[in-house]
Order: structure tokens, then C-alpha cells, then sequence
């Protein structure tokens, strides 16, 4: 479910995706612009892209809740004594979150290209995943390596986000119970 409600938030990236494309690099000067252009094109112009969102998120949510835990306590294994002290559980969440995060991230990074790649154009026929897809291994020179270009940066960014979340999140749930 967290993965479905995230992908309702779509037109953000939609917008996000806009604005960071070079072909639009001079034709938005802000933000309102291109809230503007997009819905010229229509209300579901908004949401391309939201079923390669849905995938990305479902399956990669599902994996993260179902390992989250069994990889917290692999890590807590590792410590001398198996105490509740709030920092041994807030070190243990922070690097379980981060490493698991930041691992999925990089596995589902190809299905990231395909959705910037199908969010950058506009008003244009909408295609299918695994046309996209085709497209960015073509124009990626049938190179893995190719397709997985900026994974590092992404890696790196997603360590951060990934641990913060997952330590504040089970910080405040200890909070509030």
C-alpha cells in the first residue's frame, strides 16, 4: 500500500522530470509554467508514467518491509550483548534501512531511466515500458553498464534517505506505542 499511495503523487515527478529535461531546458521558467503546459496536454498527461511508478514502488516496498527486519537483526547478531538501547536499535535501523534501501534502489534503477525517459516527453503517443525500454538499451549501446549510469550517485543519495527514514520512522513508532 505505501508504494501504491506514493505513486498517486506522480504529477510531482512528472513536473520534476520536466524541468530537469534539456529539451524543456528554456521553455519553463518556473515551476507554475510547466504545471501550466502540462495540463494543456490533458489531466492524464499529469500521471504518465504512473504504472512504471506503481511497479517500482510496489515491488520494491514489498521487498524493503519483508527484509527490513530479518536484516535489523543480522545486524544487532553482530553486537556482544542483545540490549534495547535506543542507540544500538537506532544505529541498527539507520544501516538496515540505508544498506537495503540503497540496494533496491540500484536494482530498480533501469526501471528509473524508463520512467524519466517516458515522463520527459510531452504530448507525445504514449509507448509501453518494454518499448522504452528497447529505446534506452539502443540508445545506451546495449550496455549494461551503460543503462546503469548515475546507479553510484543514486547509490549514495539513497544510503542517506533510505537510513534516515527508516531510523526516524522506527524511532517515532517506539515513540508513539
Amino acid at each position: 500500500m505505501a508504494g501504491a499511495t506514493e505513486s498517486l503523487l506522480t504529477p510531482f515527478e512528472r513536473v520534476q522530470t520536466l524541468l530537469q529535461s534539456n529539451a524543456y531546458h528554456g521553455k519553463f521558467r518556473n515551476t507554475i509554467e510547466a504545471v501550466k503546459t502540462v495540463s494543456n496536454h490533458g489531466f492524464l498527461e499529469f500521471y504518465r508514467g504512473f504504472h512504471v511508478i506503481l511497479f517500482r514502488n510496489a515491488f520494491s516496498n514489498i521487498l524493503f518491509f519483508s527484509l527490513r527486519d530479518p536484516f535489523k537483526y543480522a545486524i544487532l547478531d553482530k553486537f556482544p550483548t542483545k540490549c534495547e538501547r535506543t542507540s544500538y536499535n537506532l544505529f541498527s535501523d539507520f544501516v538496515s534501512g540505508s544498506v537495503l534501501g540503497a540496494s533496491l534502489s540500484t536494482l530498480f534503477f533501469p526501471v528509473n531511466v524508463v520512467k524519466t525517459k517516458i515522463q520527459a516527453d510531452m504530448g507525445k503517443k504514449y509507448d509501453h515500458f518494454f518499448n522504452v525500454l528497447k529505446d534506452v538499451w539502443i540508445e545506451r549501446d546495449h550496455s549494461l553498464k551503460e543503462v546503469y549510469r548515475g546507479a553510484q550517485l543514486n547509490f549514495i543519495r539513497s544510503l542517506l534517505a533510505w537510513g534516515i527514514t527508516n531510523a526516524t520512522f522506527e524511532y517515532m513508532r517506539k515513540w508513539f506505542t
